[in-house]
This record gives C-alpha cells, structure tokens and sequence, in this order.
C-alpha cells in the first residue's frame, strides 16, 4: 500500500479511449489532461476559460511549415491541483474541436507539469499532488530524464534488443514504446492504420507491432514485451499507455525523473479490430483497422465508405460522431460477434 507523507488533495481521474489521464470538472464542464510531449499548454477554445490575451507563439505544423497562433493566460482552479497558472497555445475554436472530437479544452505541458509531483494510482484511478515522495520509494523504478538548455522536453533512454535509444516521455501520445525505426526489432506480427490528428493536420499513420523484444532500463527488465514502430515518425516515443502497465506511477519533472511500481498485466492500446467514424455528410468511414482482423483480410481498409448491416447502431455513430470508440465496444460487449458491413467506396 502506497503511503504518501503528505498531500494537498486528490482527485478521481478517467482514462479515455485515447490512453490518456482525464480529470473531469463537472461543476463548470471542463476536461482536463496532461501532455508531458508539449513544452507549453494547450487549449481548445470551447468558450469555458476567462483568458487574456498571453502573446503569440511560433510552432510547427506536421508537414514542416510553421504558424504563429495567440496564447491565452490562464489562471484555474484545477481539481487535485489547485490553483494553476498557465500560458496556452490556443490551438483551435469550438467549431475545430468539436468536428475533430477533441475530448480535452486544457492539455497541460511539461512547464505546467513540472510545478508539480503528480502520483497517479493507476489501481484506484486516483490522482495526488504531492509535496514528498513516499516511504517506501526504493520500491519503485527510477526512469531518470534528461531535457535540453532551451526547451522542456523530456527524455529517457530504454534498451531495447541491446541497442540503447532515447525516447521523448510524451503523456499526450496514446501509444506505448514506439520507436522511428523497425532495425534490430523482431518481425513485425501486427500492423494498426488509422487517422491522427498532429499539429492542424490529418494524416494517416500506421505502427507496426514487434513481440518479444526486450525493453530495459539499467538492467531493470520490463515484462512488457512489445514495442511499435512507427511508418511515419521522425523520433522515438514513450507514450501514457506505457505508464497504465503500473499500479502506481510518479511523475517528477522537477527533479528529472518518473517513478513506476508494480508492473502489472499488459495494457493493450490497440485492442480493437476495426473503428469506424462519421463524417458531416452522414457517411461511415473506417478510421483504424488492424492489419490481423477478418475486416482487412476481407478487403476492407483505412478511409473506405461503408454502410452497416445493424441499422441502430450506424445511427448511434451519426448521432454522436465524437462517442464512435464507447458505442462500438458496447456493441461488441452485448453481441459477442462482428460487424456486418459491406464498403461502398475506397479512399
């Protein structure tokens, strides 16, 4: 049992269906998260945050051109942390956020971050600010960080397969340890295509999945046994469902380190065979698909236009375009079977 000296609150958390902590405010109806890949705060304008204007900002988008955006100022009241005050990119309007689905208005960066020791008991879905680190800390796994002079992003190094490698410690990224190349990893036994939102832009990625790898951490041997490699990425990541692997984790970027205790049974970030997603003409899409499912072997692929057997629940997702990840394993949770669906154009 985890005893922390001492703490200034807690507060019950969510994980979404993109692998990410979510702490929910219902009295205002504000959705918060934490992007550790991010040096600075991110918000999705939705019209809940008094912010004043907080300058301009210069950043990149996905196809290497870069845009100024506004910041906003911010100064909130975030359960289980207080009273925290910080400069955001306002990455997007209500009208943005709402045909992508973003599910969070604040994604809170690594210099938000690292005002704070954040434990979160992944057993209990319980986040705690603390002030000391716990008794019984020679229990936990130390992933020591590392960031440049000039920015806050923070990295650490895994081995993986005898070749030591740095990853960025991304919280944001929903994934768990992908690397930018497949060199030195054992045959690919899966792939995973969908659609991904980076930086104004949608792409299509694909992962590869790479069983029985070995992944450590000064000798430190991890149970996890799969890695990722991705198709179209430029660095190596650590993602928050590596961190959902534990019962508890401790994020202390302050002092360059993270805290992991009790590894626990795999979480699987890619369990789904197939997700599907409307668009505003009421057209069904295949947004994700695994390369191992019945769905592609059937022909089936990333983009096509498709039509559902089960006429409730293509109704379900044109009725609620941004729930299409809850309803479909509801469906598949009381049906014990596949979908019927027939494809009516590829992309």
């Amino acid at each position: 049992m985890l005893t922390v000296t001492k703490h200034y609150s807690q507060v019950k958390f969510e994980i979404s269906s993109f692998n990410n902590y979510v702490i929910r405010d219902s009295v205002k109806s504000i959705t918060y998260s934490f992007d550790s890949g991010s040096e600075h705060s991110n918000l999705f304008d939705k019209g809940k945050f008094d912010h004043k204007f907080g300058g301009i900002s210069l950043i990149q988008n996905a196809n290497g051109g870069f845009k100024f955006i506004k910041k906003g100022r911010i100064r909130e009241d975030i359960p289980g942390l207080g009273n925290v005050r910080t400069n955001a990119n306002i990455l997007a309007n209500e009208e943005f956020a709402k045909d992508n689905c973003i599910p969070v208005d604040l994604l809170l960066g690594s210099r938000a971050m690292k005002n704070y020791t954040l434990h979160f008991d992944n057993k209990r879905g319980i986040l705690s600010s603390v002030d000391l680190l716990p008794a019984n800390i020679d229990e936990y796994i130390k992933l020591e960080l590392k960031h440049g002079f000039f920015d806050y992003d923070y990295y650490t190094f895994l081995e993986v397969n005898g070749h030591r490698e740095k990853f960025l410690v991304d919280t944001g990224y929903s994934g768990q340890i992908a690397l930018e190349s497949a060199e030195g990893l054992p045959s690919a036994s899966d792939s995973y295509s969908f659609f991904d939102l980076v930086a104004f832009r949608v792409s299509q990625t694909t992962l590869n999945r790479h069983d029985s790898a070995v992944v450590k951490h000064n000798d430190i041997i991890f149970k996890n046994n799969v890695v990722y490699s991705f198709s179209n990425n430029g660095m190596n990541i650590i993602g928050n469902a590596f961190f959902l692997n534990f019962e508890d984790v401790i994020f202390d970027l302050k002092n360059k380190c993270i805290y992991l205790r009790n590894e626990k049974e795999r979480y699987d970030p890619f369990s789904d065979d197939i997700i599907f997603g409307a668009d505003a003409d009421n057209n069904i899409h295949i947004v994700y698909i695994k390369s191992s499912s019945k769905y592609y072997v059937d022909g089936f692929r990333i983009g096509d236009q498709v039509v559902l057997e089960d006429k409730g629940l293509e109704r379900r997702l044109l009725d609620s375009p941004c729930e299409t990840i809850d309803i479909l394993r509801k469906w598949k949770l009381n049906n014990n079977g596949d979908f019927a669906l027939s494809k009516v154009s590829s992309r």
